[in-house]
Formats: C-alpha cells, sequence, structure tokens
C-alpha cells in the first residue's frame, strides 16, 4: 500500500511507507484514520489538547491553593505556625512576618547538614538539635537529594536524548505503519524514543530527490549509531554517577546513625520480652526477675542504683558483689539497667477514661460558672446604689429553664468528647469499643448534656443496668426498707433489749422509728442551698432543738434570716472562705401557702424562688461560722465582697441559674474526688501484682546488647510515645498483622484494577485498538480537543485519585499493624506504600498499557514483542499527565491540609473548657506517607522514562522542587515531633530503594531494544541494571551490618543461655530464699494502707524511684509530647496566645518526674488538675483556692500573660485566706 507524500518543513523531505497487511481485504476506516495523524510542527491533535487542558486545569486549581495558603496562614497561627509556640523556647524557629510570601523563606535551612563534629553533644538543646536533625529533616535531605537526580536526567534528556530522536529522522505519521482499522499515533510521540525506532522495522522509506537519497535505501546501520550513543548516554552518564552520589549520602547517614546510637544514645536500646516468648518467667515478681538477671551477670546497676531504697535494695548490694568479677570481664555486652514489668491494666485504664470524662464535665461546669460574672465597681459607693424598677411578678408562675427538646433516637446528638492526643497516655485502642454500652455509662449522670447544660429528667439507674454496670471492688444494691418500691421490708433484728429485758419489736415502733434518708448521705449528696438549711442554720443559731415542731416556729424569722440587702450589706468577697456575722435587716417575705414545699426533696433545689421586684437586688446570704469543712464553704457567688473590685452576674443571669451551675460542680467535684480515690486503690493493687508477678503481659527493658536475648522485640523508637501499649495489653499481634496484609493486598487489586481502565482509557485511540473495543470506536475516529480530555485528562485524574484513595485506606490501616513500635509499624506501612506505588501505580500501569496496546497484534498473532516495547513507550503521555497533576496540587495540598485546618476549626468552635481548646490545635505529627508518597511515585516514573519520554523530567523536577518548598516550611513550622525519632532508619531504606529504582530505566530500554533484536546494546543495559540490584543491596547490608551472637565473649553467651533457659517452659529452678538478693518474705501479705502518690506505691512496692530529670539516661526518648493531664501547668501557657518568654516553673511536672519510668500509663497516672479559664473578675483564681485548700484537688488557670502565672503553694497551708 502507498500513502500519498506530503512535505515536512522541520526535516525537508517525503517519505513513501510501503508494508505488507496481515489481511488480504482492505478495511474502508483505514485509509481515514492515516488521514487523522499530525506530524510534529503542523497543528495540534487529540494528545496535545489533553495534556494542555491538564496543565491548565491542574495549574490553575494549584495557583489558588497556593495562594489560599498564603492568606490563611497569618489568619490561623493555631495550625500554621504551630512550632513558633509550641516547642520548647530553646528550639522555636524565628517566627514569620505577616506578609504574603514569607512563608516561602523560612528561617530553617533548606538543607540540613549532617556534622561530623560531636564534642559538645548533650550541653543544649539547641545544639543536640543541629548536631542531630529529627528524622523530619532527614527526610527533607532526601527530597533535596532526589531534586538532584532528577534535574540531573532531566539535562542529560532534553540535551543528550531528545536531539537523538528529532534530527534527520522522519516523523510517525510518515515512519509509522498506517492502522488497519482506526486509531493514530500522537503527536507527543515523535518526542519519545518511539521515532527512532521506526527506522530499525523492515519497511521501505522513499525520500525527496533533493535530498539525493535513493528508494530502499538501508539506514539502519545510522539509527544504530544512534542507539549505541544512547546507550552510552543512560549507562555511563546517567546512571554510574547517579549510583555514585546515592551510595555517597547513604555512607554519611548510615554514619550518622552511628554516632546517633553511639553517642546520642551512649548504646542504649529499649526492647520488649512477652510473657508468651518467657513462660518461665510467668509467675515470678519483678524484684525476683531483678534479682536473678543480677545473679546471671546480664547487668551491672539493676538492682544496685542510688535511688534505690530499704534494707532490700542494701541486702542486693551487699550480695551482688561477688557477681562483680564477672561483669568486668564480660565487657558488659548484655546490660540490662532497667526493667519494668507490664501487667493487665485494662480496667484501670478504662477508669481513667471514666475520670477525664468527669473532668472534663467537671470543667465545663467551672467554665461555664466562672463566666457567668463581669467585673463592677460602683461609684463612689455602693450605698448609693439605686436598684433599678422592675416589672411586678407577684403571683406569676415560675419559669425554669428551657430544657432540651427531643432525644438522641429524634436527631439531637450528644457532642464527641475529645481524646487525649498526646502519645502514649493510655493503653486504650483508638478504635471505638466493642464492650456494651452499660460497661461504659456512668450512672445517675445528671445536669450535662454534651458538653452544655441540661436538666433532662432522669429516671435513675434500673436494678438491672445496675448489676449489669462495671464493678470495681464490692458492691451491694440496696433499697429503703420503707421503699414505696417494694414495700416495707423485716429488715434487722425482730427483738431488742429495753432496761436489761428482751422483748419484741413492735410495728408501731418500727414505723415510727426515724429512718434517715440514703439521699442525704455518701459521696454524691448535693448540699443544697434552699429552705432546708434555712430552717437548719436558724435552728443553730438560736440553740433550739433539732425535733423542735414546725407549728412552733415563725418562717418569716426563719426565711429573713437567709437574706441581705446589697443596698445596706457589703458585697460578696469570692477570696473569703466564709461569711462572718453581719447584721440583718428583716424585710418582709412573700407569704407561703405549703409548709411542707419548704422540705420537699428536689432535684435541683432553687436558692429561692419567685422574688418580689422589691428584693430583685439581694443575695441569699447566711450567717455561718467559720469552718474548715468543705461541706460547709458556701459558693463564691454567696459571699461577701469587702473590696473593690466587685463582682456581679452577667445580665439575665440570677442566681437561680447560678445555684444549678454550682449544684453541677459539686456533682462532678464529688464524683472526681471519688474515682480519684478508686483509682489509687486500683494502682496500688496493680503495683502489688506487679510484685507477686500475678498478670504480666511481659517486660520493658533498657541496657546494651538486647538483641541478643532471645525473644526480645526492639522498640526502634526507644520513647515512651513509641510504645504501641495497647499492643502490649491486648497480644493479639498476629490477627492485627492479618488485617493489615489483607486489607493492603486487597487495596493494591482494586488499585490494579483501577489503574488497567484508566490504561485502558488512555490507549483508546491507539492504532488498530478500538476495533477489538467497540466502545472506543468513536473517540478513535474523531481526532478533536473533546477526545483529547477524555484520552488524557480524564484518566490522568482518575489514576491521581486511584492512588490517593490507595494511599489513604492504608494510612487508615496502619493502626492494624500488629507491631509493638510506633516507628516499626510506620516503617512496615511505608514498605507497603511503596512497593503498590511501584509495582501497582508504576510498573503495572506500564505493562497493561503495553499490553492493550498491542491487543491487535497479539490477536493476529503478528509483531507481538515490537508492538508490546511500542506499547510502553505510547503510556508514557499518561504518566506525563499524572505528574503534572500531581505537580502543582499535591503540594498546595500538602501545605494547606484542608482535612486538618476543618477540623481544628470544628474542634475550636465547640471547645469551651482551656484544655478542650489545647487539645482541638494538639499538633499533627509528620507523616511521611503523605508528604513523601507523590515524590516516590513520581521518581519512579522519572526513572523509567527520563531518557525515553525526556518532557517526564521537568514534570518530575517541578513536582519535587514545590514539594521540598512545602516540606521545608511545614518540617520548620507547622509538624511537631510528638513521637520519638530513630535516626534516618526510614530515610537509609529510602535510600537504598532509590538505588534499586535506578536499574528500571537501562532495564526498560534494554528490553526495548531486545524486541528489535539489538542484543549487544540490550544485553548490556539489562545486565546493568541486574548488577545495580546487587551492587545496591550488598552495599547497603555492608555499611548497616551489626556484630552478631559470636561476637560475644564466651561468659556474656553462657548468662544469655542461662536466661534462656530459665525464660522456656520449666527452666532453670532458683532457690529464692537462699539465692535472692532481696527475700521474697516481705511480700507474704498484702496491707491496705492510706492512699498514697504514684512516687510512693513504685518506692514502697517494687523499690523503683525515677531519677532526677537533670540525671536522666538518655533512653527512653524525650519528645516534643505535651500530655494535659501529666504536664498542665506547661499545657496551660501553650497556646497560640501565651506571652513569648515566661518565668520558666519552679517545679518539674509529673511527666518530667516520670520521664525515665516505663510502667503503663495506666500505673503512673496522678490525679488530674483542674485547668480553669482566667478571667479578671478573680472568680477562677477563688475557686482554685477553694480548691485545694477544701477539696484538695490541684487546679492552674489558663496563662495569657505573666501575672497569669499562679505560684506553687503546698497543700499544707490548710485555714489560711488568699491574699486580697
Amino acid at each position: 500500500m502507498t500513502t500519498s507524500s506530503h512535505p515536512t518543513s522541520s526535516l525537508s523531505f517525503t517519505s513513501t511507507i510501503t508494508s505488507t497487511l496481515s489481511s488480504p481485504s482492505q478495511n474502508p476506516n483505514q485509509f481515514a484514520s492515516a488521514d487523522q495523524s499530525v506530524c510534529l510542527g503542523h497543528g495540534l491533535d487529540a494528545s496535545v489538547d489533553g495534556l494542555l487542558a491538564t496543565i491548565v486545569l491542574s495549574g490553575v486549581t494549584g495557583l489558588l491553593l497556593w495562594l489560599l495558603f498564603a492568606i490563611l496562614r497569618p489568619r490561623f497561627r493555631q495550625v500554621y505556625g504551630l512550632r513558633e509556640w509550641f516547642v520548647p523556647e530553646a528550639i522555636r524557629p524565628k517566627a514569620l512576618h505577616h506578609t504574603f510570601w514569607a512563608f516561602l523563606f523560612p528561617h530553617v535551612p533548606l538543607v540540613p547538614s549532617i556534622t561530623h563534629d560531636t564534642s559538645d553533644a548533650g550541653q543544649s538543646l539547641a545544639r543536640d538539635a543541629r548536631i542531630f536533625p529529627s528524622d523530619e529533616e532527614l527526610s527533607q535531605r532526601t527530597l533535596w537529594f532526589c531534586l538532584l537526580l532528577v534535574l540531573g536526567w532531566s539535562i542529560l534528556g532534553l540535551a543528550g536524548a531528545l536531539p537523538l530522536y528529532l534530527v534527520s529522522t522522519p516523523c510517525l505519521s510518515q515512519s509509522a505503519n498506517a492502522p488497519i482499522f482506526t486509531g493514530f499515533y500522537s503527536t507527543l510521540q515523535d518526542l519519545s524514543l518511539l521515532r527512532l525506532l521506526q527506522l530499525l522495522d523492515d519497511k521501505d522509506i522513499t525520500t525527496s530527490p533533493s535530498r539525493a537519497i535513493v528508494n530502499g535505501k538501508d539506514v539502519t546501520w545510522r539509527t544504530r549509531v544512534r542507539v549505541i550513543i544512547l546507550t552510552v548516554i543512560v549507562i555511563v552518564l546517567g546512571v554510574w554517577p547517579m549510583l555514585w552520589k546515592i551510595l555517597k549520602e547513604f555512607s554519611k547517614l548510615a554514619a550518622y546513625r552511628r554516632r546517633w546510637l553511639d553517642i546520642h544514645l551512649q548504646g542504649h536500646e529499649m526492647g520488649w520480652l512477652s510473657v508468651r516468648h518467657a513462660p518461665g518467667f510467668a509467675n515470678w515478681g519483678e524484684i525476683r526477675l531483678k534479682d536473678f538477671i543480677t545473679k546471671t551477670g546480664l547487668t551491672s546497676s539493676l538492682n544496685m542504683s542510688p535511688n534505690a531504697s530499704g534494707t532490700g535494695a542494701r541486702r542486693a548490694n551487699g550480695r551482688a558483689g561477688r557477681h562483680n568479677g564477672f561483669v568486668e570481664e564480660a565487657d558488659l555486652q548484655v546490660d540490662i539497667q532497667s526493667l519494668f514489668s507490664i501487667g493487665d491494666t485494662q480496667q484501670l485504664a478504662l477508669l481513667i477514661e471514666e475520670r477525664d470524662e468527669i473532668l472534663e464535665n467537671l470543667e465545663i461546669a467551672e467554665t461555664r460558672y466562672i463566666s457567668s460574672f463581669r467585673v463592677s465597681t460602683p461609684e463612689p459607693s455602693i450605698a448609693d446604689l439605686q436598684p433599678p424598677q422592675s416589672i411586678e411578678t407577684e403571683g406569676l408562675s415560675h419559669i425554669s429553664r428551657p430544657r432540651p427538646l427531643g432525644s438522641s433516637s429524634q436527631g439531637s446528638r450528644r457532642r464527641r468528647r475529645g481524646r487525649n492526643p498526646a502519645y502514649a497516655s493510655s493503653s486504650l485502642s483508638p478504635t471505638s469499643y466493642v464492650a456494651p454500652s452499660q460497661y461504659y455509662k456512668l450512672g445517675n449522670v445528671r445536669g450535662v448534656n454534651g458538653g452544655r447544660l441540661g436538666d433532662d429528667e432522669d429516671p435513675g439507674t434500673s436494678f438491672t443496668d445496675s448489676v449489669n454496670q462495671r464493678v470495681v471492688g464490692t458492691r451491694f444494691q440496696e433499697v429503703n426498707r420503707n421503699s414505696v418500691a417494694f414495700g416495707q421490708l423485716p429488715l434487722g433484728s425482730h427483738v431488742r433489749l429495753e432496761s436489761g429485758v428482751i422483748d419484741a419489736v413492735s410495728h408501731e415502733h418500727e414505723a415510727s422509728s426515724p429512718i434517715p434518708d440514703p439521699r442525704h448521705h455518701g459521696p454524691n449528696y448535693v448540699e443544697h442551698s434552699s429552705d432546708t438549711e434555712a430552717y437548719a442554720s436558724f435552728s443553730d443559731e438560736h440553740h433550739m432543738p433539732a425535733d423542735t415542731p414546725l407549728t412552733d416556729l415563725n418562717f418569716e424569722d426563719v426565711l429573713s434570716a437567709d437574706w441581705v440587702d446589697i443596698a445596706h450589706e457589703a458585697p460578696i468577697d469570692f477570696t473569703r472562705d466564709s461569711t462572718p456575722p453581719t447584721a440583718v435587716t428583716p424585710q418582709p417575705l412573700p407569704e407561703r401557702t405549703s409548709r411542707a414545699s419548704l422540705f420537699r426533696f428536689v432535684r435541683r433545689p432553687k436558692i429561692f424562688g419567685p422574688t418580689p421586684s422589691e428584693y430583685r437586688e439581694t443575695f441569699p446570704l447566711r450567717s455561718r461560722e467559720a469552718s474548715e469543712r468543705a461541706s460547709d464553704v458556701p459558693p463564691p457567688h454567696l459571699r461577701v465582697q469587702r473590696h473593690p473590685p466587685f463582682v456581679r452576674p452577667l445580665t439575665g443571669l440570677d442566681h437561680e441559674d447560678l445555684g444549678m451551675v454550682y449544684a453541677d460542680i459539686r456533682l462532678w467535684r464529688t464524683k472526681l474526688k471519688s474515682i480519684n480515690q478508686e483509682i489509687a486503690l486500683a494502682q496500688a493493687d496493680a503495683y502489688n501484682d506487679i510484685a507477686d508477678g500475678a498478670r504480666v503481659r511481659g517486660w520493658l527493658m533498657v541496657g546494651r546488647g538486647l538483641r541478643f536475648i532471645p525473644g526480645m522485640q526492639l522498640i526502634e523508637g526507644r520513647a515512651k510515645e513509641d510504645v504501641r501499649w495497647d499492643i502490649l495489653q491486648s497480644g493479639w499481634d498476629v490477627w492485627n498483622k492479618i488485617l493489615f496484609w489483607t486489607t493492603t493486598v486487597t487495596c493494591a487489586i482494586l488499585l490494579l484494577f483501577g489503574l488497567l481502565a484508566a490504561s485502558g482509557l488512555a490507549v483508546a485511540t491507539a492504532p488498530d485498538f478500538a476495533h477489538y473495543i467497540p466502545f472506543f470506536q468513536p473517540l478513535a475516529k474523531h481526532n478533536s480537543f473533546t477526545t483529547g480530555l477524555a484520552t488524557v485528562l480524564a484518566p490522568a485524574v482518575g489514576a491521581t485519585i486511584f492512588i490517593v484513595i490507595a494511599m489513604g485506606v492504608l494510612n487508615l490501616n496502619s493502626r492494624a499493624v500488629g507491631s509493638i513500635s510506633v516507628a516499626a509499624g510506620q516503617l512496615l506501612v511505608m514498605k507497603a506504600v511503596f512497593y503498590i506505588v511501584i509495582a501497582v501505580g508504576a510498573v503495572w500501569l506500564v505493562v497493561s498499557g503495553a499490553i492493550l496496546f498491542a491487543f491487535g497484534s497479539l490477536s493476529r498473532n503478528s509483531q507481538r514483542t515490537t508492538t508490546i516495547a511500542d506499547g510502553s513507550i505510547y503510556i508514557s503521555v499518561l504518566v506525563l499527565a499524572i505528574v503534572i497533576n500531581l505537580a502543582l496540587i499535591a503540594p498546595a495540598l500538602l501545605m494547606l491540609q484542608p482535612f486538618r485546618l476543618r477540623h481544628v476549626l470544628r474542634a475550636e468552635k465547640a471547645a469551651v473548657t482551656p484544655r478542650q481548646r489545647f487539645r482541638a490545635v494538639y499538633p499533627r505529627t509528620y507523616n511521611p506517607l503523605f508528604a513523601m508518597g507523590s515524590c516516590i511515585l513520581a521518581l519512579a516514573f522519572a526513572s523509567t522514562f527520563t531518557f525515553i519520554f525526556p518532557l517526564v523530567g521537568p514534570a518530575v523536577t517541578l513536582l519535587l522542587f514545590l514539594t521540598l518548598i512545602a516540606h521545608r516550611y511545614l518540617v520548620g513550622y507547622v509538624y511537631g515531633r510528638t513521637r520519638s525519632q530513630t535516626g534516618g532508619l526510614l530515610q537509609l531504606w529510602l535510600l537504598k530503594r532509590f538505588g534499586t529504582l535506578l536499574a528500571f530505566q537501562p532495564l526498560l530500554l534494554g528490553l526495548i531494544l531486545l524486541s528489535r533484536r539489538l542484543w549487544p546494546e540490550g544485553g548490556v543495559l539489562v545486565g546493568s541494571a541486574a548488577f545495580i540490584v546487587v551492587f545496591v543491596e550488598s552495599f547497603c547490608a555492608w555499611k548497616l551490618r551489626r556484630p552478631g551472637r559470636k561476637s560475644l565473649s564466651p561468659i556474656t553467651a553462657s548468662a544469655v543461655d542461662t536466661f534462656a533457659k530459665a525464660a522456656k517452659p520449666g527452666g532453670v529452678i532458683v532457690d529464692e530464699e537462699r539465692d535472692s538478693l532481696v527475700p521474697s518474705s516481705g511480700r507474704a501479705a498484702r496491707t491496705r494502707g492510706s492512699l498514697a502518690s504514684v512516687l510512693d506505691m513504685m518506692s514502697v512496692t517494687l523499690a523503683v524511684t525515677p531519677s532526677p530529670y537533670q540525671l536522666r539516661g538518655p533512653v527512653p526518648l524525650q519528645t516534643e509530647t505535651l500530655d494535659d493531664l501529666t504536664a498542665t501547668e506547661r499545657a496551660a501557657r501553650t497556646h497560640p496566645d501565651a506571652p513569648p518568654r515566661l518565668p520558666p516553673l519552679p517545679f518539674a511536672d509529673h511527666a518530667e518526674e516520670m520521664s525515665s519510668i516505663l510502667y503503663a500509663p495506666e500505673l503512673i497516672a496522678p490525679p488530674p488538675i483542674i485547668w480553669l479559664p482566667n478571667d479578671a473578675a478573680g472568680v477562677a483564681r477563688a475557686e482554685a483556692y477553694d480548691l485545694r485548700l477544701y477539696h484538695e484537688l490541684r487546679a492552674t488557670l489558663d496563662v495569657r500573660a505573666r501575672e497569669d502565672v499562679m505560684p506553687h503553694r503546698p497543700l499544707s497551708f490548710h485555714g489560711q485566706h488568699p491574699a486580697p
């Protein structure tokens, strides 16, 4: 077949292509398809239109996102400037200006340096941050390195490979075989290797006479020279220099990790020994196990700590002297320096979770009470105050507070309580609870509905629910023996002793005997400031007997004693704990029609009922004698204010509302005190279990050479925050791993089908493809703009969405990893994502596109390998479109963090207390999956197509450059380093994998040349790819090698073997009384003493005392985690509006004191500190003082200025009053 020749402007010749069709019949669509092909430089075809549409759409969208971030950044400092106020001042970056493009030039290095000088390591926090960069900074350095690689490839591709394809070669519309049925070649393929390969096919090309080239002349040798030049460029300039640079960077990072391990960590490791791997120690107490480790010579300081105290510790020091010689001879190759038993704390964790909810409800009530007042200083005197005239309300029905409409079943939903965002704060899994709802239900919780005050009627806890509730300790189901529901029960003795004579108890006496109301007794009784208290107060003041009949009392005298006119009396003094006697002028009160109503029991008694208009400016106030009892302390709004500034309730709030709010405070305060005692008892039981070896899950150890101990699982992060406490408790790591890998494989399969559909749409216009799939024939017959949108833009957007969804699913599935280490689990997830992105996102996309492109050849069984090779090049247009989609949009979304911004704004809007606001803006940690996922995919495309289709290189370079800009700002100013560091473990693995990716380009190019039977060139390229993989793996393994078990000395190896034998079932039997360094007789019986602090429990029960904060060891590592329950004082001064430089705390908080203790978080959880909002009226400060003085509950205030810092006062100042 011969087609009409047409001139080309770029090459100045025409060609005639002759080919033999496999089918003897002529197809009417044959010539129509050939006419649709456009030569490069003669116009735009569908693929160019689609690519331009992709560039415009992604460019405009990305630019708008970048502009939106520039606008929002100065306005939401709690999200986009978090490291300016959250981290310690020593390592805070310099604050950025509020200019539009300030984020492009942050005060952090673009390429973090790795220094070899560690002489002043450990002297300061800032110096250590410069000597030992974080994992986030090392990732930024890796991105910079990838940018340099792709930039070099792009220059080589554009300046070296592209001229080989274009100079003196015909375009594809002239040289390629015309399609038999439908389809056409893309104009963009003229810029690829496919244009050069057409000259190697068996066909005749007739050129114009102006070039004096005879028809049929063989030009294969000229093309062969170009292929050889291309092979040399790829191997000599494109692969070997990049391989040398990767291995050099890997060596630097490996040397840094060795310095990090040996100098920063001093060779310490952290490991977990599960009781499943050491069943021989299952019933051993912690002291016994430490004793055994000391005797075997695997420790030098486990029972000889200077902090240990007591007779047991002294005997341990004395009897351990005989082992010192063995320890010195063994050179401490295995040295266990700390051991912590991890027991079953699930019930304790639920209790602490319940206490967190009670604490939140108490702080909500306190916040609403504190915010109900304002400062009001009358001038010149309060005595001149003229109360405003009010509307007469006598005779009108009292209107109570509005109640919430409907129930949860009708659509009203309870506000979801925010969990503590700090890592290592609980052993509970972050997933939803699976136990019945009664298991977690708080009995008789009233007055708080979703963080808002409510007044729903509570029918009380039924007998069934009470039985099904969680029981800690012993609980009796009690009813009143005169209960209306159960009738009079025959309880108690039926006889009595009276005057030495035993007589039967009559029913009349039983009925007349006074029965105390159970609602007046118990921890949850709320004392009411109602008329009943007025009666009790009146009888006490007038020395009247308690059983005085009501008919003998003058109720006007009783009630008038409870009223004070503020026009003649001093205002409330919030700084006083009691009210001295004052002169009272009785005022007439409205007549009460029902005396019984004075003493009826209501859920929340009103402080006073409907008030006449002339008494609207009065305070209900009783004359009390000074008392130290917490129940006798009046609420702040019922105290006399003796000096200005005077405080008044806000407009619209009466004293009934204040009384109801304070009743909620009393309710939740009582619950908090009760559950604090319950948790303290549970903690004491847990410590006793550890001492006795009961319900122990395993042991956390810190020391050197732990990897040599059989069954030891290393925790790579070496920090509390790196321990998966929920996995230590459950131990279901096998099932979690099965779930993770099942979800991962399912996600990969779904992504495989999604990318198959995208690649099928991308090759819809390929020659003869639509003939076998009629669905694509309308696209193959029209080389138009619409076809370009359907075959370039649509599959690129679809493939991008599929890949992003797969990454999101794998990120959500990361919690299912059954690893005890967060860092190890993160590395596992990153490996899974990497392999899925490379295998499915890159390799499968190319393979599926190549196979679909060759669908016709495979059907006709002709030129199969050649057509498949051409298809692998043809699909590069889709690859280019995917990279362009990611280039501008992915870095912009990475900086904008729309989901994070939405979550923070919604949480801040719903927050009522300072603690809720702190948890709302708690920093987000660095996630390498999203930060580097798109870069990994782009780097895989660049390492495959940079020389085959050189336009891919510049697009990948742009993506990496913008990602580096975003990454630099996010690491320096946004991401919190609340997780542990690993010393570049993930970055080392990525560099090794990037070295393996270097083999992709010579491998694909070699296979393409082998399909054209260019055996020498193809063989050299494929051999180079295989050599690169083997060399990289061998070199990296050699650089990361560590001494093995054979490096241990005979003494250490023998000690390890002794430990391993004892850990097996039925292992070594030790005579505990004869050989124990600490006798076990001290644990013969458990005694219940007074409630002590966590430190006392550890010291008395386990002889463990935390090291001083200044002398703690390098492991566990300290992170930027700030737990608002254990470091409330620091959290109170950590928010965007806090002053930049506050005076340091004069004491070490609980989190700092327990930083070296690795017991379960529930065991070392202290009683929480109540976090109150600060106010100008001083109500919060008075509340904090009352909580500390009368209820032994610590409280702190939100710090907004230097004057807000509260002095640290001990609990021993009972009876003193706050300074005015």
